[in-house]
């Protein structure tokens, strides 16, 4: 099934009744709702990652008082990003002319040699000091040291719906975006004990669309929490 707002918009408004039930929001409306409101946020847990490479070109010139190794993320300008996930630097230490092309090995004895060979430099690395990196927002990467070349991951929130994981968008992104309508109908429905019509009074039945959008909401964002990092802890 495809990823699209089209997608979210017939969940959102079959769970709530639509058409016997109408809906306060029209579907722009809630499209914006979600864009801006939660989109943003369930992006703080499951965030969408980009690349991008620096090198001595992102350096920034040193400025009195300010750390000398600060180098400026070629990211586009409607990135946002909410923290950096790893950063893969080489530099002058040992072990940097490590060639990172693959190799057609000829025989079993290359491939080892070849695995005997990393793990020793690897070895080496971890006894030298390792190079720290600071995030400073909006885009601005401070290093201890100069970096030759440096990868850098990081985590934008999702602009399009295609980006989240498949998974998480059926069971966690759309019942998300269910209770939150549920609680802005919610806010619209309380200004108004009730409606009275020639037919007589209507009962909003608000007070129980908020309690379900609190309680969906409440497991959603547990199962937000409980997704695993995308990058465990590494001890040298």
């Amino acid at each position: 099934m495809a990823q699209t707002w089209n997608d979210v918009l017939d969940f959102i408004k079959l769970k709530l009744g639509a058409k016997i039930n109408l809906v306060e929001l029209s579907d722009e409306e809630l499209k914006k709702n979600i864009s801006q409101q939660v989109l943003p946020y369930f992006s703080q847990y499951s965030p969408k990652k980009k690349f991008v490479s620096i090198d001595s070109n992102n350096l920034i010139p040193q400025v009195k008082n300010k750390p000398r190794f600060m180098y400026k993320l070629p990211v586009e300008d409607d990135d946002y990003i909410i923290d950096i996930l790893d950063v893969y630097v080489t530099s002058s230490d040992v072990g940097t002319n490590i060639s990172t092309e693959l190799y057609a090995f000829s025989s079993r004895e290359e491939a080892m040699d070849l695995v005997i060979n990393n793990s020793f430099i690897d070895a080496i690395k971890s006894l030298g000091i390792r190079n720290t990196w600071e995030f400073t927002p909006p885009d601005t990467l401070v290093f201890d040291v100069e970096i030759k070349f440096g990868l850098v991951v990081y985590n934008v929130p999702h602009s399009d719906l295609n980006t989240i994981k498949p998974d998480i968008y059926h069971i966690i992104f759309k019942p998300l975006c269910l209770a939150e309508t549920k609680l802005w109908i919610y806010s619209i429905r309380s200004k108004f004990e009730g409606l009275n019509t020639p037919f007589g009074a209507i009962n909003l039945n608000f007070q129980q669309l908020a309690q379900e959008g609190m309680q969906e909401k409440e497991k959603a964002e547990q199962l937000l929490i409980s997704l695993p990092p995308d990058k465990l802890v590494e001890i040298c």
